[in-house]
């Protein structure tokens, strides 16, 4: 008789510790282009549940409550944060609200300096009241975009002025380097674009080399967050391809000159 009890109370533990359990919820984030983030809330409850009420935490503030007694099936707001805009669209997936899930759009009008905490806190009804929350970060990091290098000007004496460009969050930092051996910019600056939500950095580097010289200078984007760094997809310009290019179209004129010089004396 010991051990059938015993065994009916470990049922009853196991039954209990997985009806408590049974809210599950889940926070996710997107970065979306010319937008902002996106956040997705979604929760499932226990078969035998029904939703309650679904908190939503900027932080520490409560900032919106859906309850499908009150508001039915789905409910739409919008918040101004800090200048900012936020959309919540919560829609349930099921009866009773078992499966559903919020969507919180954050459309940047700023640019972003510092992390943002959002939380989303899901209950079932009485007696139980399960209850399950998560919390998720939206960093103020989006990794730089590859270098992208534009020639500005060019001569076949080797002297060059190159422009590299990168866009992130914080704004990217731009290392010029010739043969491998670091060189400093010749100017730099930078601009948090309305469009892309990212801030936009671009550097020039004005070089000579000589003709029998040919270097390779890099480019290369990085954004430190935290003491820690992130690198881009470095770009190369290669002045012996373009000096080549050069050379070749110069000798493609002299050619078509030429050309015309001689159906014009014949």
């Amino acid at each position: 008789m010991v051990w059938i009890l015993k065994a009916f109370i470990l049922i009853f533990i196991v039954f209990y510790c997985a009806l408590m359990a049974a809210t599950i919820v889940d926070v996710k984030r997107d970065w979306k282009e010319n937008f902002g983030w996106q956040i997705t809330c979604s929760w499932r409850l226990y078969s035998n549940d029904s939703l309650q009420s679904v908190k939503l935490y900027h932080k520490a503030d409560q900032f919106m409550i859906y309850r499908p007694e009150k508001d039915g099936t789905q409910r739409t707001e919008i918040f101004p944060v800090y200048g900012d805009l936020l959309q919540v669209d919560c829609l349930e997936s099921a009866e009773k609200g078992i499966v559903g899930k919020c969507l919180l759009n954050l459309e940047l009008y700023h640019a972003q300096m510092e992390d943002m905490q959002y939380s989303c806190e899901v209950s079932g009804e009485g007696p139980f009241f399960r209850i399950d929350r998560k919390e998720i970060v939206l960093p103020a990091l989006i990794p730089p975009s590859p270098a992208v290098i534009n020639v500005l000007e060019e001569h076949s004496t080797g002297r060059a002025n190159l422009n590299c460009s990168s866009t992130g969050v914080p704004a990217p930092r731009l290392t010029w380097t010739i043969s491998d051996q670091r060189e400093p910019q010749t100017f730099s600056s930078r601009y948090w674009n309305m469009t892309s939500k990212l801030w936009h950095a671009w550097s020039i580097l004005m070089y000579t080399s000589s003709q029998d010289q040919f270097l390779k200078v890099v480019c290369t984007p990085e954004v430190s967050v935290s003491n820690k760094s992130y690198t881009g997809l470095a770009k190369e310009y290669n002045s012996a391809n373009s000096i080549g290019k050069l050379i070749l179209s110069i000798l493609y004129y002299i050619s078509l000159i030429r050309l015309l010089e001689c159906i014009t004396n014949a």
